[in-house]
């Protein structure tokens, strides 16, 4: 029985661009059956491919990756050190495909190249390609012995998963490069230019210092795949676009290997594939290609002399003859470099791809191939001659770099006998004797003469990496919801990352949760709906932030629908009527109404309100985060959520006045409460011979958190009681008349006469504040400061949340020269709220205190 062990991605360092994943995230070995255990003759994993996980690790490029347990030969633990290499196609590439209506364009999502190396072996080279559900390349350590990793086409995907296999380059490429054969010594030679091309100086010193002693330089690539590529790739399954995405493949890895030693790097600047819908008219193919390279360049010197280029490259389909392959042909070489020319016979070359056919017969596989190396080496190969190599055995390298080649073999080596196998190098015939343990190299005295010829020709350094942002540019007004197609250009660039600040470039959120291809060129956006006069959008390079383009000026948004009630903020008591109230225009015509307990799992409570508020009676919860918000009906993208508010049981009580006091009914009076989850209220009154209850005060609607939770008022309708009078004073919810909040009993109306002296005068509610209350929280004695518009003589009382009167200080003096300061003892009263309330005659002032022990 397999165990399973559960890997969780953990090891992804968000938020840099250093990621470090275990492989056993996105690939999941599957155990070998019996027949393909009997078969196998080396090393050999098959592996199943997660498509989101491989995504999760891969799609964003992030610039170092680290893969641990790699399974290689003879440590299936292995560490890969990869670095991000960079991209050899953008949305300035043109890329046609032949149709039966003509050529049309093709849409290529961008591919993600890694180069590095197997951790502590640093002679060793990876080279990693990935696309949506392709891990494509191979593993080479420093023996020489090559692992492959691609897509196994003999077994079956899924819409989840993609069968891969990791293998010996052997199992599933027998015969490896052993059978590669050059078709340049067909072509004319001459000597003299060759001789000539040799003869010029090397303008590197040092190879070990190239990256930093030269120039980058980029060859321009375009590439043409005839139509038995297309008819043999798409009759396998692949897709337009990932047949497109294997030659960018392949272009990245011999591109890899050109920019570590000649430090020149290769851009696809066009692709044309012709189909059977279309051919392109060629009689040669892979069974002579000496014959479509001289057809190609007639064609293209004639035809094609708009395109840029530095090389053009024409791919055809493997076949063999007499047991043995012709790889490729190449102007070049024999006749000196051709990189640049346009002419005939000039930077032409034809390479024939072996891609996955099985012409080796893999027992019980028979599509099981792997030659991805195969294809590499060859167009490194061909190219290689278009730059001006020679062949490495040929003489005029002088003496000759390889000697695994003689004259006698048939080729245009310089010995005609010693025979000496050697490692070899991109450009040698080494590979008819070592096969797969070739290295993908070209060596020290070959990259010096190759990049010389790069540096007397017209190639030039890559431009920089750009990003521009094209639509929208001006001062626009939008409307939040709104749909606005936003709109780019870019050079050297793979993927963008969308933002935008509502804040006028505070912070920045993203358009997109995901990076887009570049050569998507635009993007449909739905407008936030957020009120601002600074919106700013920006774009960005998603594998440098530093190349970037913000728009020229900020944009309006303005909300066609608003939520202005609540706000946020609220505390609401549970069973109490609340309005929710909007705004919206008239391209709104109705709207959702949802709550939120925990301000994220909605429940509708309307579908479709044509008016602008709607009555809710707020449910039975207890939160501190529900939400409500309001959706067109039309636009479900144009939304108003409200920020959090809370639901609770309501309190309710009653500081001042209490039962037994008396209220003026010719003077404000002061009315105190302490109160949670209750919005506004109403005050009332009702004398013994009333049957309607009054208000007490003329304001209407009280506000229950209102700054000190106290009012001051009168209404006119109080003035006509009858001094001595007991009444009733209630407390109601003003949304809800039902709820009584709390009631008083035993109040006597009393007639507060106006002053007739200094002396005699009583003090309104105005006249007497209390400052400060020191310390407070207090333990046993407390200071209070006092200030009085008039003299006047007051008492000190203590009002416990029950409701319960304590009298600290009777009938003490104040005066009128400043805050004045009287000490009370708390001894012996239990820890807890207060209120100290001062009062004189009818007016009084409260002020909270708290008691501790």
């Amino acid at each position: 029985m397999m165990a399973l062990a559960v890997l969780l991605p953990t090891l992804l360092v968000a938020g840099t661009d250093n990621r470090t994943v275990d492989i056993r995230t996105f690939m999941t070995p599957v155990p070998a059956s019996k027949m393909d255990q009997m078969q196998i003759t080396g090393f050999q994993r098959s592996m199943m491919l997660s498509n989101d996980m491989a995504k999760t690790t891969f799609a964003d490029a992030p610039a170092t990756l680290t893969l641990k347990n790699f399974p290689l030969p003879n440590n299936e633990q292995s560490t890969l050190e990869l670095r991000l290499g960079r991209q050899v196609f953008d949305a300035n590439t043109k890329i046609l495909v032949a149709t039966g209506h003509g050529k049309e364009p093709l849409k290529v999502r961008p591919i993600v190249s890694y180069v590095g190396k197997i951790s502590g072996d640093p002679n060793s080279r990876v080279s990693l390609h990935y696309s949506d559900g392709d891990l494509t390349g191979f593993v080479e350590q420093s023996n020489g012995l090559r692992t492959m990793i691609g897509i196994d086409v003999s077994r079956r995907s899924t819409a989840t998963v993609t069968p891969h296999l990791i293998a010996d380059e052997q199992t599933v490429f027998p015969g490896g490069l052993s059978k590669f054969l050059c078709g340049n010594e067909s072509l004319p030679f001459d000597a003299d230019a060759l001789g000539q091309a040799m003869a010029q100086p090397s303008t590197v010193k040092d190879m070990d210092k190239i990256q930093s002693t030269t120039a980058l330089k980029e060859l321009r690539l375009a590439i043409v795949l005839r139509e038995d590529i297309h008819e043999y790739m798409s009759g396998t399954g692949k897709t337009n676009e990932q047949i497109v995405q294997y030659f960018a493949k392949c272009v990245a890895a011999f591109s890899q290997a050109y920019e570590e030693e000649l430090n020149a790097t290769f851009y696809i600047s066009y692709v044309m594939m012709w189909t059977a819908d279309e051919v392109s008219g060629y009689s040669g193919d892979g069974t002579n290609p000496g014959t479509l390279l001289e057809e190609f360049s007639r064609d293209w010197s004639q035809n094609y002399n708009n395109v840029e280029r530095d090389v053009a490259h024409c791919y055809t389909r493997m076949i063999p003859q007499g047991g043995l392959f012709i790889g490729g042909i190449a102007y070049g070489g024999q006749a000196g470099p051709k990189i640049c020319s346009k002419q005939h016979q000039g930077a032409y070359g034809v390479s024939t791809m072996y891609l996955n056919q099985n012409m080796d017969g893999i027992p019980g596989r028979p599509n099981m191939a792997n030659a991805f190396v195969w294809d590499v080496f060859v167009t490194a190969h061909e190219i290689g001659h278009n730059v001006g190599a020679p062949h490495t055995h040929n003489c005029f390298w002088s003496p000759p770099v390889d000697t695994c080649q003689v004259q006698s073999d048939g080729t245009d080596a310089c010995y005609m006998t010693g025979r000496t196998p050697r490692p070899g190098t991109i450009m040698s015939y080494c590979h008819l004797v070592n096969g797969s343990t070739t290295p993908l190299t070209f060596g020290t005295r070959v990259a010096e003469r190759m990049r010389a010829w790069i540096d007397q020709s017209c190639v030039v350094q890559p431009p920089r990496p750009t990003v521009r942002l094209t639509s929208p540019r001006g001062t626009e007004t939008f409307a939040g919801g709104q749909q606005l197609t936003i709109k780019w250009s870019t050079a050297r660039v793979a993927n963008v990352k969308l933002q935008y600040s509502a804040d006028n470039m505070q912070s920045w959120n993203p358009v997109n949760q995901n990076m887009l291809p570049a050569a998507d060129l635009s993007y449909n956006w739905t407008i936030p709906a957020v009120q601002t006069s600074y919106l700013w959008i920006r774009i960005s390079d998603a594998s440098n932030d530093a190349v970037s383009d913000t728009s020229l000026v900020a944009y309006s948004v303005r909300l066609p629908l608003a939520l202005t009630s609540p706000k946020g903020g609220e505390r609401f008591a549970q069973g109490s009527v609340q309005s929710i109230r909007w705004t919206k225009e008239s391209s709104v015509p109705s709207v959702k109404v949802e709550f939120a307990p925990d301000g994220t799992t909605w429940q509708t409570l309307e579908g479709a309100a044509t008016g602008v508020s709607y009555e809710w009676t707020v449910p039975a919860v207890v939160t501190s985060t529900a939400r409500v918000r309001v959706t067109s009906t039309g636009n479900a993208a144009l939304t108003a959520t409200s920020e959090p508010f809370s639901i609770g049981v309501a309190r309710f009580t009653v500081l001042i006045p209490v039962e037994g006091d008396s209220i003026c009914n010719n003077f404000a009076n002061q009315y105190r409460w302490s109160s949670d989850f209750v919005d506004k209220f109403k005050i009332q009154y009702k004398t013994p011979t009333g049957t309607i209850w009054q208000n007490a005060v003329t304001e209407i609607a009280v506000d229950a958190s209102k700054e000190g939770q106290q009012t001051f008022g009168r209404s006119n309708s109080l003035g006509n009681v009858e001094p001595g009078t007991v009444i009733q004073i209630r407390f109601v919810d003003y949304a809800n008349a039902e709820n009584i909040l709390a009631t008083l009993s035993n109040i006597r109306v009393a007639s507060c006469d106006a002053a007739v002296s200094v002396d005699e005068t009583t003090p309104a509610p105005t006249d007497l504040r209390i400052v400060r209350v020191t310390p407070n929280p207090v333990k046993t004695d407390a200071a209070i400061e006092l200030n009085a518009a008039m003299p006047m003589t007051v008492d000190v009382l203590l009002v416990a949340p029950n409701g319960a009167v304590t009298t600290l200080l009777a009938q003490q003096n104040v005066g009128t020269s400043g805050p004045q300061t009287l000490n009370v003892s708390l001894n012996g009263v239990a820890a807890g709220a207060y209120q100290v309330v001062v009062r004189s005659g009818s007016a009084q002032v409260s002020t909270p205190l708290s008691v501790v022990r």
